[in-house]
Parts: C-alpha cells; structure tokens; sequence
C-alpha cells in the first residue's frame, strides 16, 4: 500500500496560523514536559537537590511562556503541579520518610503522565474512573456533593469542586488541579 502526502506551502501568516492544531502542540508539550519533570526528580534522587529545583522552575517558566498562545487547560494544570513540586522537594527535606513518600508519589505520577493518565493531578468533566470516584467521595464527605459516586465527572461534580475551590480560597475553575487535589488530601 502507497499512501500520498500531500504538502501546502504558504508564506501567509494567517493561513499557517489557521493550520495549527493547538490541542496537539499542548499535547506534545506536556510529553516532553512529563518526561524533563521525571528526569528532574532523578536528580533529586541524586542528591542535586538545587539543580533539580532550578530546572522544574525553568521548565516551568518555558510551559508558562508557550501556554500564553495556547490557553490549555492540561498544560495549565501541568505549569501548577511543577510550581507545588519544587514546594514538595523542600519539604521532602524534612527527614528521610517524607523523602521517601515525596519520591515514591512523584515517580507514580510520572509514571502514569507517561501514559496518559493524568487524573493523578489533573480531574475535570468528562473524565470518568477511579480518580474520580476518590474525588467524588471526598467531597460528599466534606458535604459538597450530593451526586451518586459513580466514578463519572459531570456538572454537579463540576459545581462541587467549585464550591471546594471558594471555600478553600483556591482558583476556582472547577477543574481539580493539584492544588485543589492537594487540597483534598489526593495528590
């Protein structure tokens, strides 16, 4: 089987703009940032502490820069989860079980970012699973939800988070980042 590719050439700025699927350069971006941010906690590993912190910043920094134009979500929600991970390599100082724990959850949530799962750090509507059910059952706990845990991410689950996020003087966007997930004990 021969397949034909088909290329276009334009010098026309906004027919090239036009073109671009932003969904798949947010895409490629947090790929290549899951995989720079699991190279960054090795170095922690390593004992290169500073080193490590000094580049998730700069990787942060780039994310931040690129997500300006895009407007991602995901990528958004990836920019915040390494903000708090430089937090965690601190306070991983502390003694050698929290250096343990820290390293244990960030090389789990590495590990799942690789393949696509990111409802580790990332929940919003639509998604449907585990993750959500944790969530869900968090916050009928904490008497913000009233819906069935069903493991499904609809609007009441939307309102819910919500209503946490005001309560907890986080962004409120109704998407369970890590800071709303930190928040609720899940990150």
């Amino acid at each position: 089987m021969v397949l034909e590719l088909v290329v276009t050439a334009s010098a026309d700025s906004q027919q090239v703009d036009a073109s671009r699927n932003e969904r798949v350069i947010a895409g490629a971006a947090l790929i290549e940032a899951d995989k720079r941010h699991e190279e960054y906690v090795r170095l922690y590993e390593q004992g290169r502490k500073a080193e490590a912190q000094g580049k998730i910043t700069t990787l942060a920094d780039e994310l931040t820069d690129r997500n300006v134009l895009l407007k991602d979500v995901q990528l958004a929600k990836k920019i915040e989860a390494l903000r708090m991970e430089e937090e965690e390599m601190t306070e991983a100082e502390l003694d050698q079980a929290s250096r343990a724990d820290y390293l244990k959850k960030s090389k789990l949530r590495a590990y799942h970012a690789q393949k696509g799962q990111r409802g580790k750090y990332l929940l919003q509507e639509g998604d449907e699973g585990y993750d959500v059910e944790r969530l869900q059952e968090a916050l009928l706990a904490r008497q913000l939800y009233q819906g069935p845990v069903d493991g499904r991410f609809g609007t009441a689950l939307v309102e819910a988070v919500k209503a946490f996020q005001r309560q907890d003087s986080l962004t409120v966007d109704g998407v369970a980042g890590p800071r709303t997930m930190k928040a609720l004990q899940l990150y």
